[in-house]
């Protein structure tokens, strides 16, 4: 994955870069992901990383773990959270790690 963003004053502009990988044995799926936000301004770089694993428990149901963490520079505060499930008023401190840990169901029908 890349993306560029700018905006009208350059302290908004940053690339994002990263990687997502899957390894599904039979009924068990392994996964990874890692991503860096390199800012413009100083000190707004972060990076993701995370793992996780999901279980086919029948056709159509799967269950899933997964653990994230955020590595802010002493500009961001960025959560692994913020995009997904989960309460987007925690937000650490400016130059602050954060990490969770999320896990569920996903039933199709």
């Amino acid at each position: 994955l890349y993306q560029a963003v700018s905006g009208s004053d350059s302290a908004f502009d940053q690339d994002v870069y990263g990687f997502g990988v899957r390894y599904r044995m039979k009924v068990w799926a392994f996964k990874a992901q890692g991503y860096r936000l390199s800012g413009e301004a100083a000190g707004s770089d972060a990076t993701l990383f995370a793992v996780g694993v999901d279980y086919a428990l029948a056709k159509p149901v799967m269950l899933y773990l997964n653990y994230a963490t955020l590595d802010n520079e002493e500009g961001r505060s960025l959560v692994p959270w913020s995009q997904g499930r989960g309460d987007n008023g925690l937000t650490p401190a400016e130059g602050s790690s954060a990490s969770g840990i999320s896990l569920g169901a996903i039933v199709g029908f």
